[in-house]
C-alpha cells in the first residue's frame, strides 16, 4: 500500500512539474516565432526600399541625360524647350520627393504602395522619356538636313565651274533627288514633333496608353525613314562630289556633313 501511495505522489509531483513548465515554454516558443516574423518583415522592407531607390536612381539618371542632351538642341523654340525642361524638371522633383518618402517609410504596406507610384503615377519610360527623345531627334534630323541645304548651295556653285564640255546632266540630276530627301525628312520630322507634342501620361487608362504607344511609335518610324532620307541625299552628294573630282574640280571645301540621330540614344 506504501508503494501504490509512494507511486501515486511521485505522479502527481510529476504532472505538476509539466504543467508549471509548459505555459513557460509555449510563451517562449510564441515569442520567438514574433521576433523571427519581425525580422523577416524587417528584410523585407529593406530589400523592397533597395528595388525602390534603384528603380528610382535609373529613371533620375536618364531625366538628367536627356535635360543635358535637351540643352544641346538648336532647333527647338525657347518656348518648347522650356516647356520640355519644366515637364522633366517636375518629374525629377517628384521622383526625388518620392525616393525620400520610400526611405523613411516603415510600415511595408504603404512602402509595396509608394514603390507601385513609381509606374502608376510616374510614367517616365512609358511617355516622358520616349516623348523628350523623340523631339531631340527630330531636332537633330532639322540642323542635319540644313547642314546639307548649305551643301547643295556649295555642289551647285561648283558644277558651274566644270571645264566646259563637261556634261553635268547627272550632277544635276542628284542635286535635285538631295533637294527633294532633304524636304521629305524635314517634313516627316515635323510631322513626328507633332505626333508626341500632345501626349499626357495615360494615368493607368488602358484607351489612352493605347494611344500613346501607337503615337510614339508612329513618330519612331516617321523620324527612321527621315534619317533615311538624309542618308539617300548624303549619297547623292558625295556622287556629285566624285564627278566634280573627276572633272578636275576642288572639293576640298564641299565635304559632307553626317546624317541624322538615333532616336534610342
Amino acid at each position: 500500500m506504501k508503494n501504490t501511495y509512494t507511486k501515486i505522489f511521485i505522479g502527481l509531483s510529476t504532472l505538476a512539474i509539466v504543467a508549471l513548465v509548459m505555459p513557460t515554454h509555449y510563451s517562449f516558443a510564441k515569442t520567438t516565432a514574433g521576433a523571427k516574423a519581425e525580422t523577416a518583415k524587417q528584410t523585407r522592407v529593406t530589400n523592397l526600399k533597395t528595388k525602390a531607390d534603384t528603380e528610382i536612381d535609373r529613371r533620375v539618371k536618364s531625366i538628367n541625360d536627356l535635360l543635358t542632351r535637351l540643352g544641346e538642341v538648336k532647333k527647338l523654340s525657347d518656348t518648347e524647350k522650356t516647356s520640355l525642361n519644366a515637364t522633366l524638371q517636375d518629374a525629377l522633383t517628384k521622383l526625388n520627393d518620392l525616393k525620400t518618402k520610400l526611405d523613411s517609410d516603415t510600415d511595408l504596406t504603404t512602402l509595396q504602395a509608394d514603390r507601385k507610384a513609381i509606374m502608376d503615377q510616374y510614367r517616365v519610360y512609358m511617355l516622358l522619356l520616349p516623348q523628350s527623345r523623340i523631339i531631340a531627334t527630330a531636332d537633330g534630323v532639322d540642323t542635319n538636313a540644313d547642314l546639307l541645304t548649305g551643301m547643295v548651295t556649295k555642289l551647285q556653285a561648283k558644277i558651274l565651274t566644270v571645264p566646259a564640255g563637261t556634261d553635268a546632266t547627272a550632277m544635276n540630276a542628284s542635286i535635285a533627288d538631295m533637294q527633294t530627301q532633304i524636304t521629305t525628312a524635314k517634313a516627316k520630322s515635323d510631322s513626328a514633333k507633332s505626333a508626341v507634342a500632345g501626349l499626357v501620361p495615360d494615368g493607368g487608362d488602358k484607351a489612352k496608353s493605347a494611344t500613346n504607344t501607337a503615337a510614339l511609335k508612329s513618330a519612331k518610324d516617321m523620324l527612321k525613314t527621315a534619317m533615311a532620307d538624309l542618308q539617300a541625299a548624303r549619297k547623292d552628294a558625295s556622287s556629285v562630289r566624285d564627278a566634280l573630282k573627276k572633272a578636275g574640280v576642288v572639293t576640298s571645301d564641299t565635304k559632307v556633313p553626317n546624317a541624322g540621330t538615333d532616336s534610342n540614344k
